[in-house]
């Protein structure tokens, strides 16, 4: 059996023109020792026949015989990489030519990583925004993690690349609408992590995709879930950060904080914000003097206050967040 370098898998579900754009991407990488794992997850749109007339040695479609579900058929590819390395892009997104290349790089030198990652770009309404995190070329798991909850590290997975036995060893993607990043930040709590200052990929922001159609109330539990993986982990490691844990909660204490705005300015009821505010009570304690006007806030005025507000908050925090100042450019 071939054993490439890298695997990308490409899971596709009733997409067939934009999944012949990924695919090209991908089979057009400088770096050609790959393979890429199609895995069409049932599809009755003509997929299989756009694929079909790919001719390159390297693509290997899979088509299950019933649909089985984004979830698993994310795990799917995992299962069926070959490859050392491994990274997933979605069939709406696509590669830079030089992505591999560029995230192969940092392990030359460093091949104890958890993973590598790049910039990407964030392509919505005919423009094309570079999404750069401000973290330095190499850093502990941790530095990364607490600096992800504080708005600081943008990653997306078709711009981060892993060792395909560790991603197994994790566990893979759990069943949850944010699986990527929770397999992301757990990954980070296995080493040190690699950042490549050139843009990667591009992510295809529109009104098909998952994220866009996510209710606030269904993104605030996920994301409480991710917080609590986090909080457990470096409970239960001896991770050689004295400050660490304190760090990590308060980054957590913000997050919660604007969750919770985020919530009420989308219409919750105050039984929603009260249940929700409890769910995240352990990490607003370590922001006392900012989670009570908060809560107090959030169930007490109306939801166009409170979206200004959170406006507001959200461009202060873009104004403060990365060392790189994001670049629009019109789509060509």
């Amino acid at each position: 059996m071939n054993t490439p370098k890298v695997t990308i898998a490409l899971p596709t579900y009733n997409r067939s023109e934009l999944v012949v754009r990924a695919i090209r991407s991908a089979l057009t990488q400088t770096f050609t020792d790959i393979e890429v794992v199609v895995c069409n997850d049932a599809s009755i749109d003509d997929t299989v026949a756009r694929i079909n007339e790919i001719s390159d040695s390297r693509l290997r479609l899979i088509t299950h015989s019933r649909n089985v579900g984004m979830f698993k058929n994310l795990n799917f590819g995992l299962e069926q990489a070959r490859g050392e390395f491994f990274t997933m892009l979605m069939d709406d997104d696509y590669l830079e030519p030089t992505c591999i290349e560029a995230l192969l790089t940092p392990w030359e030198n460093l091949p104890a990583l958890a993973f590598s990652y790049g910039q990407y770009w964030r392509l919505e309404n005919n423009q094309k925004r570079l999404m750069a995190s401000s973290g330095p070329e190499r850093e502990a798991g941790i530095d990364y993690v607490t600096a992800w909850w504080s708005g600081q590290r943008a990653t997306i997975l078709h711009s981060a690349l892993f060792r395909t036995a560790k991603l197994r060893a994790i566990g893979g993607f759990p069943m949850v609408l944010n699986g990527d990043v929770h397999a992301q930040l757990r990954m980070a709590f296995e080493g040190e992590v690699a950042h490549v200052r050139i843009p990667c990929s591009t992510y295809c922001a529109h009104e098909g995709t998952i994220t866009k159609a996510i209710p606030p109330i269904t993104d605030f539990e996920n994301r409480a879930a991710l917080f609590a993986m986090c909080h457990d982990v470096i409970r239960s490691r001896s991770i050689p950060i004295p400050s660490a844990f304190e760090r990590v909660n308060r980054h957590f204490g913000n997050w919660a904080c604007t969750a919770l705005l985020a919530s009420a300015s989308a219409g919750a009821t105050k039984a929603t914000i009260m249940r929700q505010s409890w769910q995240v009570h352990h990490f607003l304690a370590q922001k006392l003097w900012l989670s009570a006007p908060v809560v107090t806030g959030c169930v007490a005025l109306p939801s166009a206050v409170l979206a200004r507000i959170r406006k507001f908050a959200m461009q202060r925090r873009n104004a403060n967040v990365n060392d790189t100042t994001p670049q629009t450019i019109q789509r060509t």
